[in-house]
C-alpha cells in the first residue's frame, strides 16, 4: 500500500526561520507593534491571520492583515534568491522516494515565495505535490494544510508521517490523526517539541537521513505488506529512535533495540539474550543511549508558554582560548602552581637587570661585544 511523507518546508527542509522573524518583526515595528524577537520566533509556522492575532493579542480586521502581510512579504521577498535548503534535504527527499514514499510538502507559502523554496530545495523531480496556504482556509496548527496533503497522496492517516520543525506542525499532525517526526533546525527546544507530542526528535534533515532506518518512517515500512527492499532496524514504537550505525544489518539493529532497553527487547523477542545486548553494546554506535534518551515519545501537552529551560552547558572557554601545556608563552594566573610544583612567579633574584634599551642585561656585551654605552668605533676608511 502507497504511504506518504508529508514536509513542512520552512525551518524543516530550508533554512528560512530567521528570516521570517525578522521580517515579521519589521513589519509589526512598522505598524507600531514593538513585539520581542524570541516571541515572534516562537510564532513562525502559523498562518498570516493566527500569527498577528497570536502576537498582538486581537483579531486584525481585514485592513490590518493585509497590511502587515504585505510589508512581511516585501521584507521576506529580499532574500528569495539567498534562500538555501539545510544539508540533506533533497538527499532525505530522494532517499524516501526512492523506497516508495509519496512526498508532499504543506507549507503556507504559495507563488513566487513557494518557487523560491522548491527552487532552494532542488528536488522536484521527487515531490508529488504542494499543499499550500491558497488550498485550504485554515492554517497550521489546524489539520486543513496536513489533511489537504494527505487527499494529494491519496492515502489515509495510518500510512502517513509528517515531518517539522515547530509546535503548530505537531498539533497539525495530531489533529489530522498521523505522527509527526520534529528536526530542531527551526530553532524550537527539544522539550517543546516534546511535550506538544512529537514522535521522534531529529537534530535536522541530516540527521533523520542517517538515523532512518530506526525512525518513525521505518516503522511505516515494515508495517507495509510488501515490505521495504531495503534491511531496515526494528523500532519498538513510533517514538523510540535507536541508536545511528546500527542500519543496514537487521541483526545488528535488533541487538541495539536489546541493548538499550532490555525490557523492550524481552517483549519484542523472547529469544534476546545477554549475549545479544553485549553484542550490540560491542558493534553499535557509542551514542545509542543518548541517541535513545533525545529521540524519545512524550504524551501530549498543552502549548508551551514561554522560551522554554534551556539545559545545555556553555563552555567556559573556547577551544582556540585555552592556552596549551607546552606553550612557552601561557604565563597561567598569577601564583597558579606549574606543572613542576612551584608557584609560577618569579623571585626578585631572578629578574633579569635589563639595560634602557630593555634589550640585554646591564653591564652585558651586546651581540658583536658592543656595549651601548661603549660602542665600537667606525673602522678607518683607509
Amino acid at each position: 500500500m502507497a504511504r506518504a511523507a508529508l514536509f513542512d518546508v520552512d525551518g524543516t527542509l530550508v533554512d528560512t526561520t530567521y528570516l521570517h522573524t525578522t521580517a515579521w518583526a519589521e513589519a509589526l515595528r512598522q505598524s507600531g507593534h514593538h513585539i520581542p524577537m524570541t516571541a515572534v520566533h516562537r510564532a513562525i509556522g502559523l498562518s498570516s491571520g493566527d500569527l498577528i492575532e497570536h502576537l498582538t493579542g486581537k483579531e486584525p480586521d481585514d485592513a490590518t492583515k493585509t497590511r502587515l502581510s504585505a510589508a512581511h512579504k516585501a521584507l521576506y521577498a529580499a532574500h528569495f534568491e539567498r534562500l538555501h535548503a539545510f544539508d540533506g534535504a533533497a538527499r532525505l527527499l530522494r532517499t524516501l522516494a526512492r523506497r516508495g514514499w509519496v512526498i508532499v510538502l504543506v507549507t503556507s507559502a504559495s507563488g513566487a515565495e513557494l518557487h523560491a523554496l522548491r527552487r532552494a530545495i532542488d528536488a522536484d523531480e521527487v515531490i508529488a505535490g504542494t499543499a499550500s496556504a491558497d488550498d485550504v482556509e485554515q492554517g497550521k496548527p489546524a489539520p486543513d494544510p496536513v489533511e489537504q496533503a494527505l487527499e494529494l497522496a491519496g492515502v489515509p492517516a495510518e500510512n502517513a508521517v509528517f515531518v517539522g520543525d515547530s509546535v503548530w506542525d505537531v498539533r497539525a499532525a495530531e489533529r489530522a490523526g498521523l505522527p509527526c517526526v520534529a528536526v530542531l533546525s527551526g530553532g524550537i527546544p527539544r522539550a517543546d517539541l516534546e511535550e506538544a507530542g512529537a514522535a521522534a526528535v531529529y537534530r535536522d534533515t541530516a540527521d533523520l537521513l542517517h538515523r532512518l532506518d530506526r525512525s518513525p518512517l521505518a516503522v511505516r515500512e515494515e508495517t507495509d505488506a510488501d515490505g521495504p527492499d531495503e534491511p531496515l532496524g526494528t523500532p519498538g514504537s513510533l517514538g523510540t529512535a535507536g541508536s545511528p550505525g546500527t542500519a543496514g544489518s537487521p541483526n545488528t539493529a535488533q541487538s541495539g533495540d536489546s541493548a538499550t532497553s532490555p525490557n523492550t527487547a524481552q517483549s519484542r523477542d523472547s529469544a534476546a539474550s545477554p549475549n545479544t545486548a553485549e553484542s550490540a553494546r560491542t558493534t553499535g554506535d557509542e551514542g545509542s543511549g543518548t541517541a535513545a534518551s533525545r529521540e524519545r515519545s512524550v504524551p501530549g501537552g498543552e502549548l508551551p508558554q514561554g522560551p522554554g529551560e534551556q539545559t545545555a552547558a556553555v563552555p567556559r572557554d573556547l577551544p582556540d582560548q585555552q592556552a596549551r601545556e607546552d606553550d612557552p608563552w601561557d604565563l597561567g594566573e598569577p601564583g597558579a602552581a606549574t606543572p613542576d610544583g612551584s608557584s609560577g612567579e618569579q623571585d626578585a633574584d631572578d629578574v633579569p637587570d635589563l639595560d634602557e634599551s630593555g634589550t640585554g642585561r646591564r653591564g652585558a656585551p651586546r651581540q658583536g661585544g658592543a656595549h651601548p654605552e661603549h660602542p665600537v668605533p667606525d673602522e678607518p676608511s683607509g
